[in-house]
């Protein structure tokens, strides 16, 4: 569970498109799925920061000193298609990007495979930690 809290979002639907092709199943409309998934993972910050940017102008110009839940309700009704239309075209400029690239032309879409790990990569570890805990053992005397 603690691995699922520390990594970002992008990296968790990076490790589901490696399970699925990993399963040998390359069914278009799961790599969709998931290119959708990356799609929406990329442009939900980019929303929420201009949205909050909207709402603490409105709030430090005295817009919206007092205004009851069903006030709030139509500034959002009338805000949000600007917001979205916004993340449209920014959407459709990648998406142009990406066509220009060539991706989506293959199945699976660039997904990298697991590297082995092996005695010698273990025996990096130890070396490595073993050298940060002498410099720590030293710098604390």
């Amino acid at each position: 569970m603690f691995f699922f809290e520390s990594i970002q979002n992008q990296d968790i639907v990076i490790i589901a498109r490696s399970i699925w092709v990993r399963l040998n199943k390359p069914w278009k409309w799961v790599e969709d799925f998931f290119l959708f998934l990356g799609m929406t993972l990329r442009f939900y910050p980019t929303f929420q920061s201009n949205w909050q940017l909207l709402r603490n102008t409105r709030k430090s110009l005295g817009l919206e000193a007092d205004l009851s839940y069903l006030g709030q309700v139509k500034i959002a009704a009338k805000e949000m298609p600007g917001l979205l239309i916004h993340q449209l075209r920014r959407a459709d400029d990648i998406a142009m990007a990406m066509k220009l690239r060539g991706y989506g032309k293959q199945f699976p879409r660039g997904v990298t495979y697991p590297t082995i790990f092996n005695a010698v990569h273990l025996i990096q570890i130890i070396l490595i930690s073993s050298i940060y805990w002498v410099i720590h053992t030293i710098a604390t005397i």
